[in-house]
């Protein structure tokens, strides 16, 4: 088709088509307008057909997304079997995740509903010179008048990309879109579909957007075997060590089918550096053979304050919350703005429920590579993770809160130890030391149901301990010297305990802290009963008492009266046992403090076990339980089992006597 000397105007050269300027009507020539091709008294070229049908079959090892795939093929093959309106779907995720490839699935379906043509449209719009809308209109219209010579004005086009169109059922797939601006001249025409992919997030009218997430692991697993299939047994390792990525997993894949290389050796290799082995050694630059190069082409398209939010979000290792990034990020823009766009252009994920976000993986490794001023950035992760956990351990002391707490500390564990395995890789700085202290004080009640006692616990405040004495601050040497009391208190190791906090009591009576002098009379009274000396453990709990009595302090008291009612029972004086217990329940339920109520009902549960009472035992037993349970306290739930699982026994036993 060509068309005369004067673009779109009312010249002809011969019997050929002249297109006018508004995409008006055809005029001047045989034309066969169901087809959209100029015949002129000829056969049409077989080079034409095959210029309308470009879509390549998907390679042979493609899996999974069935689900996925059937929702874009019926929301396109809408318009097919309607007429009515053009179907628009939009496939959306960050690079490597497979969405060129689904794209060529769903086309490749949907042949028979558009068989007047296939046509792929390659946008460019990750890379630094994306394709034009002119150039796109350009291209689909030469797609069925190869020899037109057409305008280069955007409204002039589209309307003879419309007249091309125009009655005529076609699949367009527009890949790698770089955003709405550039999309939106190529809606088509009713009875026509257009399939986009991106890496961008943008909505377009009446299009049905489909967000593209890493694959299952079955199918991330079952697509390593297809390509590589002596991956064996290591399929899950290297399908977790690839993110559940498709570009990752396909480059991984196909370096092991294609090379001599052990693949253990190869896991080990992705364990240390996994960016540099997740790319062909041939291409290392290439996109679609490197996971570094496709990142970088979404990298390079953010302006600088995004980059830098990005690489300073890596140093979360799980998901996080606004406000944890608003307080780790230092940008020059308006976080909240840059968070949004990180996540239009898929590099940042939100969970539609909880509203948290996360980086993949294999983005993390990449944003981290390009983290400058790290240290400065770690220590508000740090820092702010402290807070957390400070506000956690508040939580515990405040009235029906404590559940809450724990839950909150549950989610955010990670982030809070890798800030506090931050603060220990900086031991013997200002900062490191301090918030050595900071967390180990700050888990002073939460570590003891969170953390492992010998494993976790100890190192912990042996550190802190280190840090408090580098510092110099005698204040937070006796915070921590009781903590350590309290965790040599709980493994059993009685003389440990006591000497910690014996030490403890000296330096809060040289400070003359009243509540760190009653923390310390406790410490030393359990270590007392530990080694059998009950009646100085009770002196020195009665010394407790009358403290927290003259500063009113009840949370103290009922924990004393718990105390107290402890020892009575292993002396075997279940009246006075049991008149503490209660006190101590009436003012522990007040307060609202389930981890101490839970203690309590199993001092409750144990006399009435010691007087015969098994079957009033066994309730308060299963009471005591379904707080354990309720607040996660493994050490608690699992003493309490036992003791439930013996005081059951007794009441068998006893059953099987009287029957007898």
């Amino acid at each position: 088709m060509v068309a005369g000397d004067k673009v779109g105007g009312d010249k002809v050269m011969g019997d050929k088509l002249i297109i006018e300027t508004g995409g008006g009507d055809y005029a001047k020539g045989n034309i066969d307008k169901r087809q959209g091709t100029f015949i002129d008294n000829q056969i049409i070229q077989p080079a034409l057909s095959q210029a309308l049908h470009q879509l390549r079959a998907p390679v042979g090892d493609f899996v999974g997304r069935e689900q996925k795939i059937e929702q874009i093929t019926q929301a396109l093959s809408q318009a097919a079997s309607s007429g009515a309106a053009a179907a628009i779907s939009g496939v959306r995720g960050m690079g490597g995740i497979g969405k060129t490839e689904l794209a060529y699935v769903v086309g490749n379906r949907l042949k028979d509903s558009f068989p007047d043509a296939q046509l792929f449209i390659e946008l460019r719009g990750a890379s630094s010179s994306p394709l034009s809308p002119e150039a796109a209109l350009q291209q689909v219209i030469r797609s069925f008048e190869r020899e037109a010579k057409l305008p280069d004005d955007l409204s002039q086009l589209k309307g003879i990309y419309s007249s091309v169109l125009a009655g005529k059922r076609v699949l367009i797939l527009a890949d790698d879109a770089k955003d709405d601006a550039q999309i939106r001249p190529l809606l088509p025409p009713a009875g026509c579909a257009l399939l986009v992919t991106s890496r961008t997030r943008f909505s377009l009218p009446g299009m049905t957007p489909f967000d593209l997430e890493t694959l299952p692991k079955d199918d991330a697993q079952k697509l390593l075997l297809k390509i590589c299939p002596r991956i064996g047994e290591h399929a899950e390792k290297l399908a977790k060590l690839c993110g559940y990525l498709p570009l990752a997993l396909r480059v991984s894949a196909s370096l092991l089918a294609n090379s001599g290389r052990k693949v253990a050796r190869y896991l080990d290799q992705l364990g240390a550096e996994r960016l540099k082995h997740l790319s062909d050694p041939d291409n290392p630059n290439d996109p679609v053979a490197s996971v570094e190069a496709s990142l970088h082409l979404s990298y390079r398209s953010l302006e600088q304050a995004a980059q830098q939010a990005l690489s300073q979000l890596s140093v979360f290792p799980m998901t996080f919350d606004l406000a944890a990034a608003v307080a780790v990020l230092k940008v020059s823009s308006d976080i909240e703005g840059i968070l949004e766009l990180l996540e239009r252009r898929c590099l940042l994920q939100q969970d539609i429920v909880t509203q948290r976000l996360s980086l993949h993986d294999l983005v993390r490794a990449f944003a981290v590579m390009r983290l400058a001023n790290r240290d400065a950035v770690q220590v508000r992760h740090a820092q702010y993770y402290a807070r957390v956990a400070m506000y956690v351990e508040d939580s515990l002391f405040l009235k029906n809160k404590a559940l809450e707490g724990l839950k909150l500390f549950d989610l955010e564990r990670e982030n809070i130890d890798t800030g506090w395995a931050w603060a220990h890789s900086k031991s013997g700085t200002l900062a490191g030391d301090s918030l050595l202290y900071i967390y180990s004080n700050a888990t002073t009640h939460i570590g003891s149901i969170r953390y492992d006692a010998k494993t976790e616990r100890l190192p912990q405040l042996d550190a802190a301990l280190a840090a408090s004495r580098r510092i110099g601050n005698d204040y937070l040497i006796m915070i921590t010297l009781g903590n350590l009391g309290a965790t040599h208190r709980y493994l059993g190791n009685f003389e440990n305990a006591a000497y910690y906090y014996g030490q403890t009591l000296k330096i809060a009576r040289q400070l003359n802290n009243v509540d760190n002098v009653a923390r310390a009379l406790s410490g030393i009274a359990t270590a007392c009963i530990g080694i059998n000396l009950l009646d100085e453990a009770i002196d020195l709990y009665e010394q407790r008492l009358k403290i927290a009595l003259v500063r009113n302090d009840k949370y103290a008291e009922s924990v004393t009266l718990m105390n107290l009612s402890g020892i009575h029972i292993k002396k075997g004086d279940y009246s006075k046992a049991t008149i503490y217990c209660e006190k101590s329940l009436i003012i522990m339920r007040m307060l609202g403090y389930k981890h101490i109520e839970g203690r309590i009902i199993g001092n409750l549960a144990t006399i009435n076990l010691r007087l015969g009472n098994t079957q009033a035992a066994i309730d308060y037993y299963k009471q005591a339980l379904a707080i354990m349970q309720a607040i996660g306290d493994r050490d608690g739930e699992t003493t309490v089992t036992k003791d439930l699982g013996l005081a059951v026994e007794m009441r068998d036993n006893a059953s099987d006597t009287r029957e007898i």
